[in-house]
């Protein structure tokens, strides 16, 4: 059990005793009222009414709890403890065998033999044959046309063109390092002239034109001409040919053939038994121990008060 449950435990057997003495306690005073009071009413007081009063002082009560306590305890366990041995046994096993055993088997051998065979084939044959085709033939004729040429012609126009143009022009020139005192001296000076000139231009020109000209035309002609056609004809012709032919025959031949012999075999096996131990063990064991403890619990007194008139 587990610490906290050891002391709910304990509260609970704490709170039970309280309440049985609480209940004690009314009952005596409950049974003193019901004889009329005789059990705590003074003798002088005859005649008078009482009351009671009701204290409650501390009192040591001894109460028992459940504790547990834990021993170790030794016991006595069978254990089964695995231990290996080794152990013959016999096994028959099956060992193949070869041996050499003779067999005969039925074959068949192909041979060709010669054989005449007749049969039908188609020959090729050319023969002429009279034919009639149709022929266009070129036919030239001619023919006079009117057509319009482009003629080159040659035209001549003026046109105004700007042209540069140096004159020569006299300037005075200040002193100088080349002139120190100065010259007069003549300078080539550009200037932009409108001059006319004629050009010429080859402008076409349409000619209208009376030409003569071959003009080719196609004829139909219908013509006979021989051709040579091929025709299939069929010949009957004789061949040679090797047929074959299958013939039984027997053979006499060895094969090796397996057999499974049974054999006993011996063989050492490892086996794993459990054999049971006795062991000796210590184990924890919890019991629970009535254990008297003492508490101050509150006890209820009543007492009996007369009131004298």
């Amino acid at each position: 059990m587990t610490p906290n449950g050891v002391d709910t435990m304990r509260r609970l057997i704490i709170g039970v005793a309280t309440l049985a003495l609480m209940f004690q306690a009314a009952d005596s005073a409950q049974a003193c009222m019901r004889r009329g009071g005789s059990c705590c009413a003074p003798a002088c007081c005859q005649g008078g009414g009482v009351h009671y009063q009701v204290a409650y002082q501390q009192v040591q009560q001894t109460v028992y709890e459940c504790v547990p306590v834990t021993e170790n305890v030794q016991q006595t366990v069978t254990v089964l403890t695995p231990v290996t041995r080794e152990v013959e046994q016999q096994c028959t096993v099956l060992v193949p065998t070869y041996k050499t055993v003779q067999r005969q088997c039925t074959v068949y051998q192909c041979s060709y033999v010669p054989k005449q065979v007749q049969c039908t084939v188609l020959v090729p044959t050319t023969q002429y044959v009279q034919q009639t085709i149709h022929q266009c033939v070129p036919t030239y004729r001619n023919v006079t046309q009117q057509v319009t040429v482009m003629v080159p012609k040659m035209v001549s126009q003026v046109v105004p063109c700007q042209v540069t143009v140096c004159k020569p022009q006299i300037v005075q020139v200040p002193p100088s390092c080349a002139y120190p005192c100065g010259a007069t001296i003549c300078q080539m000076v550009p200037s932009v002239e409108t001059v006319n000139r004629t050009i010429t231009t080859c402008v076409p020109q349409a000619v209208t034109q009376t030409v003569t000209c071959q003009v080719c035309t196609m004829q139909q002609v219908a013509r006979t001409i021989t051709v040579p056609v091929c025709v299939m004809k069929p010949e009957v012709r004789t061949y040679t040919v090797h047929v074959p032919v299958v013939t039984p025959v027997v053979q006499t031949y060895h094969v090796q053939v397996c057999e499974m012999v049974p054999t006993v075999q011996k063989h050492k096996v490892n086996v794993v038994e459990c054999v049971p131990t006795r062991k000796v063990v210590t184990v924890p064991v919890t019991t629970y121990k009535m254990v008297p403890r003492q508490i101050t619990v509150c006890v209820p007194v009543v007492t009996c008060v007369p009131s004298c008139n």
